[in-house]
């Protein structure tokens, strides 16, 4: 019988003093989920990516320590393989924990999804159409890697089990457990996260994986701390790269945000700001190209000016809005409505999001017509 433990923690970093917040553990025997562990952990630290995790100090506070649930941790890992997507990241920071209580373990050789599928979990999930509920939450996303593995070319004979030693005698641990419908609301998808979520990975191997998904981490909020620059070069150094290799990455991984920002054909003025940001502060040159964007402060609604709108929308009070809706809000402003773009017969295409990769989205880039979004559109109307 196979044995595994499928893993993921969400933590206020990644550096040598950071902590786990939340702990999950899928478990599975023989291809079958035979059951779910999880806790959020109180990380004794300030935490300041809760915008990501949506883990909040007033949700953490009643939580129990690690040092107060180690012992089940220990006792349902113990003679498992291992499983986690960037499995070395997971090891790493709950090995980190278990030294700080003296504790040692010893886990075998495990599998990293990460590096057989090479796609971040995000990718892997839109590739094999496998639901994650809740991103960012470490059950949904274990539930998701446990999944994830019935897509790779998995031959368990090459792993081996750990080894957690635990006491027996002791209690079970007090645990607390997200709610899901209380913490979606405090996860807020950032749309500008796209353009690290879509970076190819395809490119790296081993350790310059587990490195590269570290960065991504890092620069979830597209922004990188000087903290978080001297925790990236202690986490390379740690994994025995070599700094040649990690200048290749920084170019490599620039590089590979900037063609996710063009693949719709343009780079808008806060993809330009995010990618000149990313570059000064890992030091890489990159050129980006002049694209024509367009936004509400260079744009006006004029009368007669011919508009096609496509997809469907959302007011700015979050509320569906169909396109017969916005193209009567577009008439009472003197506003043609098209129903298709054409070379000749549209000024204008108003998506639900500016960055669409609809087909009349392609086709408006391909004449040079503008493409604004519903809620640009909306706020157009507002200020007339």
């Amino acid at each position: 019988m196979f044995k595994l433990a499928v893993i993921d923690t969400e933590t206020t970093g990644f550096g040598k003093t950071d902590r786990i917040l939340e702990i999950a553990i899928v478990l599975i025997n023989d291809g079958k989920i035979v059951d779910e562990w999880q806790t959020i952990l109180n990380p004794l630290r300030d935490v300041s990516n809760s915008h990501i995790h949506g883990i909040t100090p007033d949700l953490f506070a009643l939580a129990p320590t690690f040092e107060e649930i180690h012992n089940d941790i220990s006792r349902i890992l113990n003679d498992r393989i291992i499983v986690a997507h960037n499995l070395p990241f997971d090891q790493n920071m709950i090995n980190l924990e278990f030294k700080r209580i003296s504790k040692e373990v010893i886990w075998g050789k495990g599998i990293c999804t990460l590096k057989k599928s090479k796609l971040k979990l995000a990718q892997a999930c839109e590739k094999y159409e496998i639901k994650n509920s809740l991103a960012h939450s470490a059950l949904s996303d274990a539930k998701a890697t446990a999944e994830l593995m019935n897509y790779l070319d998995l031959q368990f004979e090459d792993f081996s089990s750990s080894k957690f030693p635990y006491d027996n005698k002791l209690p079970l641990g007090r645990r607390l457990q997200r709610s899901d419908t209380n913490f979606q609301a405090k996860i807020k998808p950032d749309s500008k996260g796209r353009l690290i979520e879509n970076a190819d990975l395809s490119v790296y191997e081993g350790d310059l994986l587990t490195y590269i998904d570290a960065l991504s981490k890092a620069i979830s909020d597209l922004t990188i701390t000087k903290s978080e620059l001297k925790q990236l070069s202690e986490f390379y150094l740690d994994l025995g790269l070599k700094k040649e290799d990690i200048n290749r990455i920084h170019s490599s991984f620039t590089n590979s945000v900037l063609e996710a920002s063009l693949r719709d054909g343009s780079i808008s003025h806060e993809e330009e700001k995010i990618l000149k940001d990313l570059s000064d502060a890992l030091k890489v040159e990159i050129e980006l190209p002049k694209t024509e964007t367009i936004s509400r402060e260079t744009l006006d609604l004029k009368p007669g000016m011919r508009v096609c709108f496509t997809g469907t929308s959302l007011d700015q009070k979050g509320q569906m809005i169909s396109k017969e809706d916005l193209g009567k809000i577009a008439i009472k402003h003197g506003v043609i409505v098209v129903e298709n773009v054409t070379k000749k017969e549209c000024d204008l295409l108003v998506a639900a999001d500016a960055k669409s990769m609809s087909g009349k989205s392609k086709k408006a880039r391909s004449f040079g017509i503008p493409i604004i979004s519903t809620q640009e559109f909306l706020h157009l109307t507002q200020n007339e």
